[in-house]
Order: structure tokens, then sequence, then C-alpha cells
């Protein structure tokens, strides 16, 4: 799942946590937290955007 649409992992992002909270009872995970990315222009938000739209398509969320 870790591929743009084209193959090619995506490196080098920066993302900034805003929260962090224990996980619901019965997660799997002891925390989840909130993040905003930073990008250095248009182009690369694009990149990502589909980056995570291709990744939602193949976990079938």
């Amino acid at each position: 799942m870790g591929s743009k649409p084209e193959g090619q992992s995506i490196e080098n992002v920066i993302g900034v946590v805003c929260w962090q909270r224990e996980a619901p009872k019965g997660s799997p995970f002891r925390l989840i937290c909130g993040l905003q990315f930073r990008f250095v222009n248009t182009s690369e938000k694009e990149t990502y955007a589909a980056y995570v739209a291709n990744a939602k398509k193949k976990s079938g969320l």
C-alpha cells in the first residue's frame, strides 16, 4: 500500500502532531493523534493527496 499510483514511494513528508489522546477501549492502538502536513508547494500537496486516495482504495475504506 505504501506507494503512489505510479509505484514510487513518497519520502520526506513533514507533519506536525496537533493533538494526542488515548485510543478508545478495544482499539489495537494505545494512542491516536491528529497530524497537520506541511507541503512546499501545491504540486507536493496534490501528490500526497493522490497517495492517500490510492492507499484508501487499496485498503477498502
